[in-house]
């Protein structure tokens, strides 16, 4: 027949509608929750102002909670994202919690290990001294040994390259009895990059002697691709949260259970790789209506 109904032609996969839940309004969460969304929505500007307005509300009290942490976690990420990292010590950090010495531990240890990642160094280099110098009594016990791993390596020997400083700093805050495990690690790592760097030093400059228009040609395509190089933020997040998987492992049982602030490090590199969105809404909202749970739990997923 002419009018014969045909068949429906079966939608692509690319047409197929996915059901992502329902979305979450911020009325129905917290403050912290809702700049959380934000972040993971990749609206930085967004989840920075959100996170921002939140820590400017509370009070003294209440900017030593799990709800503060968890809002300047995702202060410093947005900014990492946005490229606001510059000053933020002093724009932000200072801002908010009044002084450094009132800076929660696990919020440091994020800061500098983001810092660190963005190779924003004139930043990193005051805002960690400064921490140094407030804290100098209990460096070797902030975060269960975190700071001293991520200090020493992430920020003297690899951002600021200065591994004599490193390598002076372990000697003398891990000197307890208690640290030798972790400071004969530490100190192994530091040989191994300044090993590391002389190779590529000689390298570079056997092939400049050898080969000296090449190695010039190479050189000018470094710097060119410098740029994007370091906006590769998604990319370059796994081997990042490889190399802090490995240094966590010199860590000694008691410091990793307490070291909650190179959890958060990890935390970012897990965020950059977007797993979560792909697991869509419907996960994202149950989680959140629970309540309660911080954002690496459902960053990580259970």
């Amino acid at each position: 027949m002419a009018n014969e109904l045909l068949p429906a032609e079966e939608p692509s996969p690319s047409e197929v509608p996915v059901n992502f839940g329902e979305r979450p309004s911020d009325g129905d969460l917290a403050p912290e929750e809702s700049a959380e969304h934000r972040l993971l929505l990749r609206d930085f500007g967004g989840a920075r102002d959100a996170s921002l307005a939140a820590l400017d509300a509370m009070v003294c009290d209440e900017l030593g909670t799990g709800a503060a942490v968890r809002l300047a976690f995702v202060l410093g990420q947005s900014l990492f994202e946005l490229d606001e990292l510059a000053d933020s010590d002093k724009h932000y950090l200072r801002r908010v919690f009044g002084s450094f010495k009132s800076i929660p531990d696990e919020v440091v240890v994020l800061w500098l290990a983001l810092l660190a990642r963005k190779g924003e160094r004139e930043t990193l280099r005051r805002f960690s001294d400064a921490f140094v110098k407030l804290n100098s009594d209990r460096l070797a016990d902030v975060s269960g040994g975190a700071f001293a791993q991520v200090y020493s390596f992430d920020v003297l020997c690899e951002a600021l390259g200065e591994p004599g400083r490193a390598r002076e700093f372990a000697e003398g805050t891990l000197s307890g009895k208690g640290d030798a495990v972790a400071r004969e690690a530490l100190l192994a790592r530091i040989e191994e990059h300044e090993a590391s760097v002389a190779a590529e030093e000689d390298d570079a400059e056997r092939r400049v002697a050898e080969e000296p228009e090449a190695a010039q040609a190479e050189a000018a395509g470094e710097e060119d691709h410098a740029g994007d190089k370091e906006g590769e933020g998604a990319g370059a997040g796994a081997p990042w949260a490889e190399r802090l998987a490995e240094r966590a492992a010199g860590l000694d049982q008691t410091q990793a259970l307490v070291a909650g602030a190179l959890a958060a490090t990890f935390l970012y590199a897990l965020y950059t790789e977007r797993r979560t969105l792909r697991d869509g809404w419907s996960r994202l909202s149950g989680r959140v209506k629970a309540g309660g749970r911080a954002l690496g739990g459902f960053l990580v997923g259970d």
